[in-house]
Order: C-alpha cells, then sequence, then structure tokens
C-alpha cells in the first residue's frame, strides 16, 4: 500500500489564522484556573461557616456578609399577606414551587424572607 509522495509547503495565512487565536485560549486558561481557585476558597469559607452554630438572628445586621453561609434561627410569625410563589422550580426529579414567605422578626419591625 502507498500513499504517493506529499511535499509539504509553508503558507503565512494559514499560519497566522491558527496561530491568532493562542493568546485568547491562555487567557481562558488562566481564567478558569482563577475560577478554579475562587470555587476553593468559597467551599473553604462554606466548611468554616457550617460548622459554626445556628446565629440568633433579632434584626438589621450592619454587615450582611458575615451571614453568607451560616445557619440563622429567626423567632417571629409568618405573614401570609406578603406571600409569593414561585413556579416551575425543580428540586431533583420533581417540579413544583418556591413558597417565599415574609418572617416578622418577634419584638421588631425587620422582616426576613423565608423559603418555606
Amino acid at each position: 500500500m502507498q500513499f504517493g509522495y506529499v511535499k509539504f509547503h509553508f503558507r503565512w495565512v494559514p499560519t497566522l489564522l491558527l496561530a491568532l487565536p493562542i493568546p485568547l485560549f491562555v487567557a481562558l486558561g488562566v481564567w478558569q484556573i482563577d475560577r478554579a481557585e475562587q470555587k476553593r476558597e468559597q467551599m473553604r469559607v462554606l466548611g468554616e461557616r457550617a460548622e459554626l452554630p445556628a446565629l440568633e438572628f433579632r434584626g438589621p445586621i450592619a454587615d450582611p456578609e458575615s451571614l453568607r453561609f451560616r445557619k440563622l434561627r429567626a423567632r417571629g410569625t409568618f405573614e401570609a399577606a406578603g406571600q409569593i410563589l414561585i413556579a416551575n422550580r425543580r428540586q431533583g426529579n420533581r417540579i413544583g414551587f418556591h413558597v417565599i414567605t415574609p418572617l416578622r422578626i418577634r419584638g421588631s419591625d425587620s422582616r426576613v424572607l423565608v423559603n418555606r
């Protein structure tokens, strides 16, 4: 079986067209590495804060970032008049609703939205 003789001819145009996207691909690779590091940091913070005991929520918080990934405990009454439904939400293989209800914090005029 013989394939024949093929002579290679170097051409600048195809070479440049193939070389042009290389910096873009390198930049995208660096971006992916940075995103992976951000995700690792987020998982580390999530793990640390999940171990902390639940925080008693009593009203406005000066630094809401401190509540991120924290367990909260709040006492109060649900206000059904402000309740909203978010339709077509999937959880696993089931489709349903998210029921969002304002909870008026006991001893305060503050409210917090609870996904029931």
